[in-house]
């Protein structure tokens, strides 16, 4: 049976609010409640493209310091909520 690994980037939200940055199960691996904050400046970015640079930069140091697994390995999967009805 594979052995579950929880990993922390060290935010303070992780512990604030209970979760882990990454879970890795067997040989997979999943982040998410990863935002755009600049957690060196603690503050949120204004730019959006630079918030979405600055995820990737978080799922990069995530990926690569704590577990060892190379960008390139990276596999994204996006999912869009479809609102129904009146906007």
């Amino acid at each position: 049976m594979p052995s579950r690994q929880l990993v922390s980037s060290g935010s303070p939200f992780e512990t604030a609010y209970g979760y882990s940055r990454a879970v890795c199960d067997g040989d997979l691996t999943f982040i998410s409640g990863t935002t755009g904050y600049d957690f060196k400046a603690m503050t949120m970015l204004e730019d959006v493209a630079e918030q979405a640079r600055n995820i990737f930069r978080t799922f990069a140091d995530v990926l690569v310091s704590r577990l060892s697994i190379a960008v390139q390995e990276l596999m994204l999967r996006r999912l869009c909520r479809v609102r129904r009805g009146p906007v």
